[in-house]
Order: C-alpha cells, then sequence, then structure tokens
C-alpha cells in the first residue's frame, strides 16, 4: 500500500522519469523477496538505466558544468586570444581539407609545400574541395574566386610570423613533419598556436 502510494507520488511529480519506479521496484523486491533479490534487481535496473535517455542527459549536463570550472584555468580570468590567420604546412589530402575548412570560414591560410609540384597540387586538391562544395549547393559559384583568394601558396615560411595559429600536416614523410615542426618553432611568431597532426 505505501509503495503504490509512492508510485502514484512519484508518477505526478515526476511523470518522463524512469528512475525514481526502479527504485521502489528494487525495494519492493528487498521487502518480499530479500536482500539478496534486491541487489540482483538493482544491478540489473542500472544496466538498463545506464542506457536511458536521462542518464546520457545527466552524464552530459555535469561533465559540462565540470569542464566549464578547470582549476588553474578558468579561475585565472584568462582571455582567449583571437585566431584570425592561419598556416598550413602540407598540401596534402589532410593539409588541403584542413586549408578549405579554412577559407570557408572566411580565415586567411597560407599553404606551405616542399616544392613547386607538391604546392600546385595542394592548390589544386583545394579548388577540387570548392567545386565540390559547388556542386552540393553549398556554396555559390560567384563566390569561388573571392574564397580561393585568401588561400596563398608558399615554398618557403615567409609570413609565418604574421599568423596566429600554424597547423602541421604532413603525413607523407615523417621525418620532414618532424624537421618542419623545429623549423616552426623558430620561424613562427612566439604568440602563435602550434598544432600538428602526426602519423
Amino acid at each position: 500500500m505505501m509503495l503504490e502510494h509512492a508510485r502514484v507520488k512519484s508518477k505526478k511529480q515526476a511523470p518522463n522519469l524512469k528512475h525514481p519506479l526502479v527504485c521502489i521496484d528494487v525495494i519492493e523486491e528487498g521487502l518480499v523477496h530479500g536482500p539478496r533479490a534486491a541487489l540482483w534487481k538493482e544491478s540489473k535496473a542500472l544496466h538498463e538505466l545506464r542506457q536511458s535517455d536521462t542518464c546520457r542527459s545527466l552524464v552530459y549536463f555535469f561533465a559540462r558544468q565540470r569542464t566549464s570550472k578547470v582549476p588553474g584555468i578558468t579561475d585565472m580570468r584568462l582571455i582567449p586570444r583571437k585566431v584570425d590567420t592561419f598556416a598550413v604546412v602540407g598540401g596534402g589530402i589532410l593539409g588541403s581539407s584542413i586549408a578549405t575548412a579554412l577559407i570557408l570560414s572566411n580565415y586567411s591560410v597560407i599553404l606551405k609545400e616542399l616544392d613547386e609540384k607538391a604546392l600546385l597540387t595542394g592548390i589544386e586538391r583545394v579548388k577540387v574541395n570548392l567545386q565540390d562544395h559547388v556542386k552540393q549547393g553549398k556554396l555559390a559559384e560567384v563566390k569561388l574566386d573571392k574564397i580561393l583568394s585568401l588561400c596563398k601558396g608558399v615554398l618557403h615560411y615567409e609570413g609565418f610570423r604574421e599568423v596566429d595559429m600554424v597547423i602541421e600536416a604532413v603525413m607523407e614523410i615523417f621525418l620532414y613533419s618532424r624537421g618542419s615542426l623545429l623549423s616552426l618553432k623558430v620561424i613562427a611568431h612566439h604568440t602563435a598556436y602550434l598544432l600538428a597532426v602526426l602519423p
């Protein structure tokens, strides 16, 4: 009688929540069949409840709360630096895709490659990526040249001192990749972010 009253009250107060009713069921199992049966029911119920939308939402909510307050970072009142200009080292599939995403978001990009042939291939990949966006209706054809003008190809590190972020995306030659990272530390502006994508 008392448990039935608790069920009615729970449904009235929180009609969309399943876990209060499961809790009442577990208590009832313990009263009727003993503590061991209640533990088994609780274990099974817990496994099922973990898969529920309510559980996922609560985990997401509390995870967000915890990451929004990181000791030593959020309490220092740090102001994020503005990032407007990028350099991408490597015009392969990865580098050209990163460059494409950046210029589509209206950022200026310097695309650096080892030699003229690789640079032309990288720029061509960016063009193909943009043309795919036009075919899919995600980009107007009249904007193609303007968007492409945001990407400048270079063979050396000129202009790297002016960029806010350098993304190293050389996947093909690992030794070159390591060497380019060392070069970037010397060439890039001391406040620039350096990001590396390594195999």
